[in-house]
């Protein structure tokens, strides 16, 4: 129970978040990495850093003893995706509450793996082509959110606006990290 409460705390911060860009995500260290875009705050250098905090205890996310080859990658993020069946009962449970936790879960797994994928890119390019990186993923945050806000829009004002703004988010942030390994990643 004490753990339900805990989880529904953190997935209405994060949704009470989703409409403040600078400020989004309980458990998300503020960061440069132009990869974790809900953190960002533009005009100001790039960190090193890992862009996100995450619990150590999260099987799903993925592992960093692999090499930085894009078959290895490209299997890394086939695991996130074989894990996240562990949020199925959550799903199937039907309330809100708990489809925005799997939702919210969701997100954080493939934000975890992009910005992994991210750290990865930025020992194999050049600088000139990370350059051009940092910009394309400053133009892709824009565009997840623009899709995600236009995709909740069919909801809004309802309690479906929340789940859909999240899902798609995640949804765009997977499609990204394959798309990453395979244009750039050796």
């Amino acid at each position: 129970m004490k753990k339900l409460l805990i989880l529904t705390l953190l997935t209405c911060s994060f949704l009470a978040g989703c409409g403040n860009a600078g400020n989004e995500g309980a458990n998300v260290k503020q960061s440069e990495n132009p990869v974790q875009g809900d953190n960002q705050q533009e005009n100001q250098p790039q960190a090193d850093a890992p862009a996100t905090d995450k619990d150590s205890n999260n099987s799903a996310e993925p592992d960093t003893s692999v090499t930085g080859t894009k078959e290895a990658y490209l299997q890394k993020l086939d695991e996130v995706e074989a894990g996240l069946a562990d949020l199925e009962d959550l799903n199937e449970e039907g309330t809100t509450a708990s489809m925005n936790e799997a939702a919210a879960e969701t997100f954080n797994r493939w934000d975890t793996a992009l910005n992994e994928i991210y750290g990865e890119l930025k020992k194999q390019l050049s600088a000139n082509e990370m350059d051009d990186l940092k910009e394309e993923q400053r133009d892709w945050i824009k565009q997840r959110d623009e899709i995600a806000e236009k995709e909740a829009a069919e909801f809004k004002g309802g309690t479906m606006e929340g789940l859909q703004l999240v899902s798609t988010k995640a949804r765009v942030t997977k499609e990204r990290c394959y798309e990453l390994v395979n244009q750039y990643m050796k």
